[in-house]
């Protein structure tokens, strides 16, 4: 059987793909850490349509040993993934002098290094299958300029950016096409830790950028490499 798969899809922009998704009959799979949050997610999703399946799977994606393991029960239960939206991610707001071990440590493993772990086996995943696949990865606008007080989340989407490039042109040629998403800022629990000053009221509806996410990855007519989407100020 074939799903959508999300990382980070218990809430924000996640959330959003995984209901437009399930709204228009597609199977998807929602992964999360926090197994209350992925537990609610499921159920509402599971209201949302009779027509879609969804399963929630509890992973830490900066673990190899964990998304080895998630890909190996999938394949168990023999689902096919087409399409990965990498879109796990954690911010971080402050001076470079305050920076912690804790800090570098989390921005990276939630933004670089599971993003890095997902794409590496669901390349291993799709390549056996037979139809055409996709990797959706949504970065930021942070990915593209630097910005104050951003420095490790800068560091984190900027590292996504030139891993994913470089995957782009390793697998060229074959049936998985990558494509690279660059939200401006989105008002999302993302924030909600984050004492930033930001007037988020500028701030993009996350369900409006999903809307045209989805747009894209699903039209099989059309290749869009890198899209940037931002927000009027």
């Amino acid at each position: 059987m074939i799903y959508s798969l999300i990382t980070g899809g218990t809430s924000g922009l996640g959330y959003e793909l995984a209901k437009k998704l399930v709204k228009i009959g597609k199977n998807v799979i929602v992964i999360g850490r926090d197994e209350k949050k992925l537990n609610n997610s499921i159920k509402e999703l599971k209201n949302i349509s009779k027509d879609s399946k969804v399963k929630g799977f509890q992973v830490d994606i900066s673990n190899l040993l964990e998304v080895d393991k998630l890909f190996l029960n999938l394949k168990i239960d023999n689902i096919q993934i087409e399409h990965l939206y990498n879109n796990a991610g954690k911010g971080f707001f402050g001076s470079v002098e305050e920076l912690t071990e804790e800090d570098i440590n989390s921005v990276l493993n939630s933004n670089l290094v599971g993003l890095i772990n997902m794409t590496s086996r669901v390349i291993t995943h799709m390549k056996d299958l037979k139809q055409r696949c996709r990797i959706m990865n949504i970065l930021s606008t942070a990915a593209l300029v630097g910005k104050k007080n951003e420095t490790i989340y800068n560091a984190a989407k900027w590292g996504a950016k030139g891993f994913l490039e470089s995957v782009r042109d390793e697998i060229q040629g074959g049936n998985i096409e990558i494509i690279i998403f660059y939200p401006g800022g989105m008002n999302t629990p993302f924030w909600n830790d984050i004492d930033s000053g930001y007037n988020f009221s500028t701030f993009m509806k996350p369900e409006e950028v999903a809307k045209e996410i989805i747009h894209i990855s699903l039209n099989e007519n059309m290749l869009v490499s890198d899209i940037v989407i931002n927000r009027r100020k």
